[in-house]
């Protein structure tokens, strides 16, 4: 979520829409899973109003599909309105394609949840981040701009305040560079033949033409790469500080490498031996380079319709997933003015600051608001790895921009270690708990009881003349210890799971209600916090969260719980406090969390049955973001234990498995793979999401702004 403070823009036209781009944004997260035919599984792991599943029935058999991107190639070439025409025929098909797309992915109960949330997007004055995240490739490679809602009667790119871009995690972060303008481009034109081209120079007065106006403001600094070759690239790459690559394909893509069956990128190679980058080498070329964070693929001359897409979602997903945050792809041929219109304001838009999708946004309304061709802004395709799209932060004359970042739900899974017992030891690349330390009794810290203030002396009948009071200054709040304060959980019996008669919201993973022995232990009274963990890096020289800049702590966050956490730091964080203390420290299993939180008689929330929204950080108490950990004091479980409702997602070490839970069928043994139970809700999650026995999951390498944790000590 941003919020901005921007300076004039006084350079196009379209001001509104420039102006627009400065928004608030609440994400709309849907991944589209693997199926069968045509049928796929669609789920919403993140939303202003909560999660949704639903099957999408794709519209269209290959012939069908293919006779449509047909359509929508030509529509782009040439689909312009005549005198007194509202829609053109081409614009008419391209339509109604869009809509057959909407109404399949937007199904059942992911139609519902996506209206509730425009809904409250609108409410709030804020616009909509719709992030999809596809597995079948062959889906990701089609042009879901043209999503066309409808019941709004409009494309949904061109409706209100929606920023679209296909969402990849990637393995690492890349945080936002802080950028004082000029933005530097450096542009590079693959071109056929041993000469430059006519379309060549054509192409380049088109783009000098389009940033001229930006590098005479001091925005946009451009620099051609003359010979495009892998050894002219490469030495541009490691003597350059270059903020966005732009790359002009030529090719008609139907060609195939000499050396093998390759679809072709650009040519390289020296003058008189000319040569073609295979799909993998551009991501490779442009690899770790430290200020490249954006890289913009356009093509021209383009024979078929399926090749060009197909190479430029390939490209751009392993552009993202080696590093780029963002790559914006024009799969089709577009009109100069349209070209124009895209270079002016998504470049204008990342020097100012602004998310790239909120700039690809920009640029699409923009090209619709003034091209003569229709459908030519669903042109553009962003792919992007960074979750709220800041690629660049102003500084200098810019510096005006304040970011307030909203944390995305929980959607991936993770591996386990967890067990009743105290696991085995595993391998140091799985981070695990240190099983063969032998525990040293650990004293129960019982909570610190008030004492009542002595009476005080009446005062003085008459008191001599004293200055003004100044102004009492806050009371200063005991900080959380760096030790984990923990807590006894005795030995005994406990309702775990939901029983539906008493608890209509539960949901069928949660079922049935059964009973649970658990031996003695103790947990962490509250969720890690920034200081706690900030400890283990220092003394272990494990990497920071991605957030924290530069690896320092965020000032005046050390109690606020630490997140960006995926399972393996987790499992680091226990490792090392295991060998620190000589005691034996893991993630909780998802049992003993949930004993922790509802006491033995199986309450819904930590605090009993009843709601309340003033007892924890959910979506309907409104925060809209992490707070203290000891924040809400009223909300503690049976035992004392605080921030068990919203807040944060916590990690567990069990695997997500059905019940009834056993812990001796492997969902606890921390080699296997697979997904782990994440517990607890977040700031974000509604009030059904937090209860004491609702069950989500994550992949054990994702981090996500509201994945934190808390340790359990295994008794001896």
């Amino acid at each position: 979520m941003l919020y901005w403070d921007h300076p004039p823009i006084d350079s196009d036209p379209c001001i509104d829409t420039m102006n627009e781009m400065f928004v608030t944004y609440l994400d709309f997260e849907l991944e589209i899973g693997r199926g069968r035919g045509r049928q796929y599984p669609v789920l919403v792991t993140h939303s202003p109003v909560g999660e949704a599943q639903a099957t999408m029935r794709f519209p269209y058999d290959e012939s069908a599909l293919q006779k449509r991107l047909v359509v929508v190639r030509n529509a782009l070439l040439g689909a312009e309105l005549g005198p007194g025409q509202s829609l053109s025929p081409e614009e008419l098909v391209v339509r109604d394609f869009g809509r057959d797309l909407f109404d399949a992915l937007f199904t059942g109960e992911v139609r519902h949840c996506f209206e509730q949330s425009m809904e409250q997007a609108w409410q709030e004055d804020k616009g909509i981040r719709l992030k999809l995240r596809f597995q079948p490739p062959d889906l990701a490679a089609l042009p879901w701009e043209f999503l066309y809602d409808p019941r709004q009667s409009e494309y949904i790119c061109l409706s209100g305040n929606v920023a679209l871009a296909r969402y990849l995690q990637p393995p690492q972060a890349v945080p936002p560079l802080s950028l004082s303008p000029p933005l530097r481009v450096l542009a590079v034109i693959a071109r056929t033949g041993d000469s430059e081209s006519a379309d060549v120079a054509r192409e380049k007065e088109q783009v000098e033409t389009a940033f001229q106006g930006l590098q005479a403001r001091g925005l946009v600094e451009l620099t051609w790469l003359e010979a495009p070759t892998r050894y002219h690239l490469q030495e541009a790459m490691q003597r350059g500080d270059w903020h966005v690559f732009q790359f002009f394909g030529q090719d008609d893509f139907s060609r195939r490498d000499r050396f093998g069956d390759k679809s072709d990128a650009a040519p390289v190679g020296e003058e008189g031996d000319i040569q073609w980058l295979s799909v993998a080498d551009l991501p490779r070329l442009l690899a770790k380079h430290a200020s490249l964070r954006v890289v913009l693929l356009n093509v021209r001359g383009v024979e078929r319709v399926d090749q060009p897409r197909n190479f430029f979602s390939s490209t751009a997903t392993l552009l993202v997933r080696q590093g780029t945050p963002a790559v914006l792809t024009v799969p089709y041929e577009i009109s100069d003015e349209a070209e124009i219109k895209l270079f002016r304001v998504f470049y204008e838009a990342l020097a100012l600051g602004i998310p790239a999708d909120a700039a690809g946004a920009g640029a699409r309304k923009a090209i619709s608001a003034t091209v003569a061709n229709a459908v030519e802004w669903g042109a553009l395709a962003l792919f992007m790895g960074s979750p709220d799209g800041l690629v660049f932060s102003p500084k200098g004359e810019f510096d005006s921009v304040q970011t307030e970042t909203v944390e995305e739900p929980p959607q991936a899974a993770v591996e386990l270690e967890t067990s009743v017992e105290a696991p085995e030891p595993v391998q140091d690349e799985m981070p695990a708990h240190v099983s063969e330390l032998e525990p040293a009794p650990v004293p129960v810290i019982p909570p610190q009881v008030a004492e009542e203030p002595a009476d005080e002396p009446a005062p003085e009948p008459e008191q001599p003349p004293q200055e003004p009071a100044l102004e009492p200054e806050p009371p200063v709040r005991t900080p959380q210890p760096i030790e984990p304060d923990l807590v006894h959980i005795p030995a005994g019996e406990f309702l775990m799971g939901s029983d539906p008669e008493k608890d209509q919201r539960a949901y069928e993973a949660e079922q049935p209600q059964h009973r649970i022995y658990l031996p003695d232990y103790h947990i962490a009274r509250t969720p890690i916090t920034n200081a706690q963990y900030a400890a283990f890096l220092e003394a272990s020289g494990y990497e920071a969260p991605n957030h924290w800049v530069d690896g320092e702590l965020p000032d005046d966050k050390e109690d606020y719980p630490v997140v960006y956490i995926s399972w393996y730091d987790a499992t680091a964080y226990c490792k090392w406090l295991s060998k620190k203390d000589n005691q034996t420290y893991r993630l909780p299993s998802e049992a003993e969390w949930e004993k922790a939180a509802r006491g033995t008689d199986g309450g819904i929330y930590p605090w009993g049955d009843v709601w309340d929204a003033d007892h924890c950080n959910s979506k309907e108490s409104g925060p809209d973001d992490v707070t203290l950990v000891d924040a809400y004091p009223d909300g503690a479980s049976p035992y004392g234990i605080l921030d068990m409702a919203g807040n944060l997602w916590e990690w567990t070490v069990s695997l997500y498995q059905p019940y009834p839970y056993d812990p001796s069928d492997g969902r606890e043994d921390p080699r296997l793979g697979g997904k782990r139970v994440l517990r607890g809700g977040a700031f974000y999650s509604t009030a059904r999401r937090v209860r004491c026995a609702y069950r989500d999951s994550g992949h054990p390498d994702h981090w996500r702004g509201n994945y934190g944790f808390r340790v359990v000590l295994v008794p001896s």
